[in-house]
């Protein structure tokens, strides 16, 4: 009967519209041929909702909808057969490409998931005419509702209207458009996997990159394993759609690196156009979205907006709605407003979307001024934290995200950019690798649920889960950076220390205007001085160590933290960014040797000490290696190592540098601090100054330092002249040594083996002798020290506005005398961290008691009146 209906209707001339629903055509034996039979017709409404087609029936409607020309509107709710762990309307919902009659389709209660969408955002890209689009009881989901949206928002779909109501589903992520590089397996026998693969070339289309270029290291595996077929890229067929395989498995990882460098371009902004810094990572990010994000123009949001209004008592539809457009779109203003104004929870839609408005300043401002009272603004800002405070052209830093929050998620995918980015200009550029695990990535330290991750480039980012990671940045400052002036810089270190926020939030006031700033490493050391919680600490450190202007004076930043501290800061930020290249004397190392970049910089090391050794300048070596065992160095270090694939792989290796002035190669140093490090310092002589570190010192050294800074005014050059006698050449031996230290009569030096200690401290290469070049270390501790205790004042100063005030916080019980324990308990008080024990044993070298006097402090007091001479003395070298 059904075939007699069909061919009737097939050779009536008048019928424009037929609805056949719950007739039983989907399980009749000859459904495909009654199907042809009712499109020969010249139908222009089809309805055939309620008739569980078969796969091969519904393959069958799809090619016959190719050919015609007459129908408008095509009605097939609940056609699904059910069979399979897929829809079996995929197959019918790929063909649609081909049809350009369509004005209305409705697929309600298809069981169509984000797969299933996923589709439909292919087939449906180019369809002009499709006006009206029924997608009801759906299980799509967040995700599967966004395929359609960014179908909704192309100018070449002519879709105006998207119905989705009860659409919530499993939540199968499918296609990132706007960060789609990762490693992808596709099954090509199935229709979501072609989608997914055609929707990846247009992606190739859309930023002009060749797609051989894109696709690398791709893996074809035929369905016929007896056939060694190769996969060859597709052209277009008539319809201009990609023609790919309809069956094996490709797979492959797809990279958008060699487009991303084109966006822009290494000139841009050399024109003056710019006030500072050149913004090249906002500019990136910019054009990388307004290429790739998706827009809803008005014409198109006019219906959406009406839908989302009538959900007002459905929270949980709406709720999906804004999931949906939490990524891949770029949201106007009067969107945002009148989306908040509609939500039920108003905050949260704020929350969910301001992902989309956050790259332009002015819709950001707009929409936050719809929050009616503070305490909404600042339930927002903590939701979105991580989004406000982001700032691309500074963003190095450590980062925890969660990926359920749009806000986290949206960091997340800029600094996956930002990583790729980076790293295609740095190769570029002919710089050395200098990633924690030899793959140009900025990311380190990546952990996601716990496991951890070599580099984002090739993972496709999920919507769960905690990421946790720290970036740095490749970024450096240029030759011509000029640091903060100084006479500025006081009165914002001032500002910053006397404002009444905790640490973190200067952290974010801090990182938000670092992209303006480059600094010196004395500012930079003066800025450690400000937080004094160590997490605090290493964040603004991480955040302003990338914009230093005089890298090789690194060392000085490293003298104000304590041994744990660099260590920390050293594996947030990398040991080869942190690798003191101008600056190794002194240096002790602890290295992972299963970890690429440690291993790379234990074979520098190793270059630098056969290049300036005489003796060896790579001191108490240890290697314990994979299997426990340690290392015989009974040669000491292998020369060989200087080759990074002859050091053995796994284990600990540890050791300590020193040289002598007169062993330094500097021109080695200089080149591997520009191409290892990659910094562009100017290195010319008087812009380097030589440090010394007081904290690992050995006692006697601390102690005669003190002693020589209290009897000789400062002076180490008259400390030597007296030690090398009026007749002397130049050169102290042990002999000379000792003698001058008893003649002087110190107390804390009766003992000739603390002279002993102090001289082969001071004689590096073991020569024998100390020359007035190594002399200079001595220059160098007190610098450190002169610096420390001008730092102390200098935060009093910070803190109360005057040093004067300072001994009636340090003696509280009015002794007119100050322990160590009062001392201690005091500094700490007003949050100053730094070497507090060694600056108390020089304020009371003098005192019997080992007690601070007021007499004292005000010689102290002196010191900081003197401290611009101080200033210009170390600035000088000395």
């Amino acid at each position: 009967m059904m075939t007699a209906l069909c061919h009737s209707l097939h050779v009536h001339p008048a019928i424009r519209c037929l609805h056949i629903a719950d007739t039983t055509l989907g399980v009749h034996p000859n459904a495909a041929s009654c199907l042809q039979d009712l499109l020969a017709a010249p139908l222009e409404v089809l309805g055939l909702g309620w008739n569980c087609f078969s796969e091969e029936a519904l393959k069958s409607l799809g090619d016959m909808l190719s050919g015609h020309k007459r129908l408008r509107e095509l009605h097939m709710p609940n056609c699904d057969s059910c069979v399979g762990s897929h829809s079996s309307t995929h197959v019918f919902l790929e063909g649609l490409y081909r049809n350009s009659s369509l004005t209305t389709l409705d697929l309600s209660m298809n069981r169509l998931d984000s797969f299933g969408a996923l589709i439909l955002e292919d087939s449906l890209a180019q369809h002009a005419k499709l006006k009206e689009l029924y997608m009801n009881q759906n299980p799509l989901g967040s995700h599967g509702l966004r395929c359609l949206l960014r179908l909704l928002s192309l100018s070449s779909c002519g879709l105006r209207l998207l119905e989705a109501y009860g659409c919530q589903g499993s939540e199968k992520p499918t296609y990132q458009a706007t960060e789609p590089s990762g490693l992808y397996r596709l099954d090509l026998s199935l229709a979501h996997g072609r989608s997914l693969l055609r929707l990846l070339y247009k992606t190739c289309e859309a930023l002009k990159l060749d797609i051989p270029q894109a696709f690398q290291n791709l893996v074809y595996t035929p369905a016929d394993l007896s056939r060694n077929q190769a996969f060859q890229h597709p052209g277009k067929d008539a319809f201009g759609v990609y023609s790919v395989p309809t069956s094996g498995i490709v797979s492959f990882c797809f990279t958008l690196d060699p487009a991303r460098g084109k966006l822009v371009p290494e000139t841009e902004g050399l024109d003056g156009r710019f006030r500072g810094p050149r913004p090249l990572a906002s500019m990136y990010l910019d054009r990388h979205f307004a290429l790739l994000r998706r827009k809803l123009t008005f014409r198109k949001v006019v219906c959406l907006l009406a839908q989302f209004r009538s959900l007002k008592g459905r929270p949980d539809e709406q709720k999906l709605i804004l999931d949906a457009l939490s990524a891949d779109f770029t949201l106007e203003y009067d969107f945002l407003s009148v989306i908040s104004e509609d939500a039920v929870q108003g905050i949260d839609s704020l929350c969910l979307l301001l992902a989309g408005v956050h790259r332009s300043q002015v819709r950001l401002f707009l929409a936050l001024t719809h929050l009616p009272r503070l305490r909404e603004y600042i339930k927002v800002y903590r939701r979105c934290e991580r989004l406000f405070i982001f700032n691309p052209e500074s963003p190095s830093g450590h980062y925890i995200l969660d990926l359920s929050n749009s806000a986290d998620f949206a960091v997340a995918e800029m600094l996956k950019m930002l990583d790729a980015w980076e790293s295609s200009i740095a190769r570029n550029k002919g710089l050395e690798d200098r990633s924690q695990h030899g793959n140009w990535s900025s990311v380190r330290n990546c952990r996601h649920q716990n496991n951890s991750m070599i580099s984002l480039a090739d993972w496709i980012i999920p919507f769960h889960e905690t990421l946790e990671l720290d970036f740095i940045t490749w970024r450096r400052p240029g030759p011509d950076a000029h640091p903060f002036p100084m006479e500025s810089w006081d009165e914002m270190m001032a500002k910053l220390a006397q404002a009444p926020l905790k640490s973190r939030a200067k952290v974010h006031v801090l990182r938000n205007v670092s992209d303006r700033i480059f600094l010196t490493s004395m500012q930079c050391r003066q800025l450690a001085g400000i937080f004094g919680e160590r997490e605090q600490k290493m964040e603004a450190l991480c955040c302003v160590l990338m914009r230093l202007s005089d890298p090789q004076n690194m060392k000085m930043v490293a003298s104000r933290l304590d041994v744990d501290e660099w260590k920390e800061l050293r594996r947030l930020c990398g040991t080869l960014t942190l690798f003191p290249y101008i600056q190794p004397e002194q240096q002790s190392f602890v290295l992972d040797m299963s970890i690429p970049e440690d291993r790379i910089a234990a074979s520098l090391m190793v270059r630098l000490n056969v290049k300036e050794s005489k003796r060896g300048n790579i001191r108490n070596p240890r290697f314990v290696m994979a299997d426990k065992s340690e290392y015989p160095f009974e040669r000491g270090v292998p020369t060989s190592w200087q080759n990074v694939q002859a050091i053995p792989q796994g284990g600990t290796l540890s050791w300590q540098y020193m040289c002598s002035p007169e062993d330094r190669c500097m021109e080695m140093r200089r080149e591997l601090l520009a191409r290892c490090g990659g910094w562009n310092a100017d290195l010319s002589k008087e812009n380097i100054i030589w440090w010394s570190f007081l904290q690992g010192v050995p006692p006697a050294v601390s102690s005669f330092l003190v002693h020589v800074m209290r009897h000789f005014k400062n002076n180490v050059q008259a400390a030597f002249q007296m030690i090398d006698g009026p007749d002397g050449n130049g050169v102290l031996s042990l002999m000379e040594f000792k003698k001058a230290v008893a003649n002087l009569g110190w107390k804390e030096f009766k003992d000739p083996e603390k002279a002993v200690q102090i001289f082969r401290y001071l004689d590096p290469d073991g020569g024998g002798s100390i020359s007035f070049e190594e002399w200079q270390v001595m220059n160098g501790l007190l610098q450190e020290l002169q610096l420390a205790i001008l730092e102390l004042l200098q935060h009093v100063h910070y803190t109360f506005g005057s040093v004067e005030v300072a001994y009636a916080l340090l003696d509280k019980d009015g002794s007119s005398t100050v322990d160590f324990e009062e001392w201690d308990k005091a500094t700490r008080s007003i949050g100053y961290f730094g070497p507090t024990s060694i600056i108390y044993q020089y304020l009371c070298i003098d005192d019997k008691l080992k007690t601070l006097t007021k007499q004292r402090w005000n010689e102290v007091l002196d010191l900081w009146s003197n401290r611009e001479a101080i200033y210009r003395k170390i600035l000088a070298g000395g």
